[in-house]
């Protein structure tokens, strides 16, 4: 990040890559659609090309320069972890809305689809980087436990649903 005042600003996830929590300020709203379009290049380009893709690529596919990629993403391995953390966050954010819904069994059955159909889009992209020898699973750490605490969310609603109409049924 450089002090001129139009750089791009760190993100919560760039900061917790870089390790400096204490400056993450929000993006500019064209510096968030080049990390956006980042994010959506790398995870295609490591998709297709696998995880030694040079980051040349990346940068090609998502329309700006190297430079650009480098300052929101200063290795390739905080690169794999964005990709990874943005989905995951998506996940989380599902769980969020889905645990207001009105029909908590059909939310969990709605989560499972949507898990499933990411899962399966993404597996070529998570074997490659599992086979580089990469350990996302320990650097998104912090998004697998929100994860987990919505799903968490979304079975206790339906299992009390399920507990209530099993313990009314007798009384109708």
């Amino acid at each position: 990040m450089s002090a001129d005042p139009g750089s791009e600003h760190l993100t919560r996830e760039d900061a917790r890559a870089s390790g400096d929590a204490a400056t993450a300020r929000p993006l500019r709203a064209d510096a968030a659609k080049n990390r956006e379009r980042i994010l959506e290049a790398a995870e295609a380009t490591f998709t297709a090309e696998g995880v030694s893709a040079p980051i040349d690529a990346v940068a090609q596919r998502a329309g700006v320069g190297v430079g650009t990629v480098y300052r929101h993403f200063p290795t390739k391995e905080a690169l794999f972890e964005a990709i990874v953390t943005a989905r995951l966050d998506e996940l989380c954010e599902g769980t969020r809305q889905l645990a207001e819904s009105d029909a908590p069994a059909e939310a969990v059955f709605s989560f499972l689809r949507e898990f499933g159909r990411q899962a399966s889009a993404k597996q070529d992209l998570f074997d490659a980087m599992d086979a580089s020898g990469l350990d996302i699973k320990s650097a998104c750490a912090e998004s697998v436990e929100e994860l987990t605490r919505g799903i968490d969310v979304l079975l206790a609603r339906a299992s009390w649903l399920a507990l209530c109409a099993t313990t009314l049924r007798p009384l109708r």
